[in-house]
């Protein structure tokens, strides 16, 4: 019989599935484009983005999750339907990850969701203890550490004992604010916008947040704001460094405050054992060593930091024997 167990990791950028016996199946973007004159929906994920760059000026690009939360439910419903469609298993069960910035109401309305999408059951995993279980760790250490993950909406930071979540929460700062706050020093010095897709490479080339992390200069294309026509152009880790520093800053002193608040045993069992490093903020450059100064804390990033939520997610399905007492009804 066909297996109907399905992980799901629904982020500020990406929709991720793996399903049992397989593997991760599908990772799309959660992107919609709209016709600019009907409002109705005419694509969706990676082809969406692909019509907005050959037609622009004839759909908009939208995004119905911001900074973690749904905020257009119908979008995302849409999306998930063609996703599991695409899948074809019917009822299938669902286990998903839920960070802190996830209330109760807020599950029960996803839950709701996926049920009228045609769930035989949906279960959670706190995101903590997704990441560690996505992240090869030696789960008979069971002494505490922090778990960190910068995503793109939303860094999630976590006191994980051995693989259980014993305390998160969630900040609304992560790529896409550092993302941001290149776009804005382009347009305030170079007076010239640049695509999303562009300052993702930015960040992920010459990004940099720690002086020991340096790739020289990085050459880019955008739109000149007066002209409107295409400007080549370059941008560097120093420059980067600048705009980008004040925001990693923030999310070492959200570490750091939780740190210093535990219970001194418990401090001094993270203290030994340290940081995971996960989400896709994890591989700007120099975050690992700009953390390491900040908080005092040694830290290990997670063999495969983008992916290691559904990975978590994946090892519980696959061995629900041992951690189905991590996965919790909605």
């Amino acid at each position: 019989m066909a297996k109907r167990t399905i992980g799901l990791d629904i982020g500020s950028r990406n929709i991720v599935v793996y399903l049992e016996g397989r593997g991760i199946i599908v990772n799309e973007s959660n992107r919609i484009a709209l016709d600019i004159n009907t409002k109705e929906a005419v694509s969706y994920g990676h082809e969406a983005a692909g019509l907005a760059r050959r037609t622009p000026g004839s759909v908009l690009l939208m995004n119905p999750i911001f900074e973690g939360n749904i905020s257009d439910h119908d979008g995302v419903m849409m999306i998930l339907d063609e996703i599991f469609r695409g899948i074809g298993i019917s009822k299938p069960e669902i286990i998903l990850a839920i960070g802190a910035e996830t209330h109760d109401a807020e599950k029960r309305a996803l839950a709701a969701m996926l049920m009228e999408l045609g769930a035989k059951n949906v279960y959670c995993i706190n995101k903590p203890t997704a990441c560690a279980l996505g992240s090869d760790l030696d789960l008979s250490n069971n002494r505490s550490m922090i778990s960190l993950n910068i995503g793109a909406g939303i860094t999630n930071v976590g006191l994980i004992k051995g693989c259980v979540t014993r305390f998160e929460q969630s900040v609304r700062y992560g790529c896409n604010k550092l993302d941001a706050a290149v776009a804005a020093f382009l347009r305030r010095e170079r007076g010239v916008a640049v695509s999303e897709e562009t300052l993702s490479d930015i960040r992920k080339n010459v990004g940099s947040v720690h002086e020991s992390f340096d790739e020289g200069e990085y050459g880019i294309v955008g739109r000149d704001l007066v002209t409107g026509l295409p400007v080549s152009l370059t941008i560097s880790s120093a420059e980067t460094r600048e705009v980008m520093l004040p925001i990693a800053e923030y999310i070492c002193k959200v570490v750091a405050a939780l740190h210093n608040r535990l219970p001194s045993e418990v401090r001094n069992d993270v203290t030994g054992r340290g940081l995971l490093l996960s989400g896709g903020g994890a591989l700007t450059g120099g975050i690992d060593k700009l953390l390491e100064e900040k908080t005092g804390l040694p830290v290990t990033l997670s063999p495969r930091p983008i992916d290691c939520v559904i990975d978590g997610i994946g090892v519980a399905i696959e061995n629900r024997e041992v951690f189905g007492v991590l996965i919790k009804e909605i």
